[in-house]
């Protein structure tokens, strides 16, 4: 049986580097993963396929909100999955 005895660290948790890189990796990699998948359900892939477009020209074409639209473009292009040019993406 554990008591809260066993439960202490004597040193902080997150200040050993490779707890601290693992925790980091796992947490990103949700927030990646739920990006790709608004990106599908939204098929911004397909109306990127004749050329690059603003937030709000894809924005209006989706029906979404402009501004939460450009975070998730900028986001990804973080990731490598579109690229920004002034602007567009």
């Amino acid at each position: 049986m554990l008591t809260p005895n066993d439960l202490r660290r004597t040193d902080p948790p997150l200040q050993d580097p490779t707890i601290a890189s693992t925790l980091r990796e796992r947490i990103m990699g949700f927030r990646n993963t739920q990006l790709i998948a608004v990106a599908a359900k939204l098929n911004v892939a397909e109306y990127l396929i004749g050329g690059s477009k603003s937030a709000k020209q894809l924005s209006n074409l989706l029906h979404v909100d402009e501004r939460s639209l450009y975070r998730l473009l900028r986001a990804l292009s973080s990731l490598g999955i579109f690229e920004e040019k002034e602007n567009e993406i």
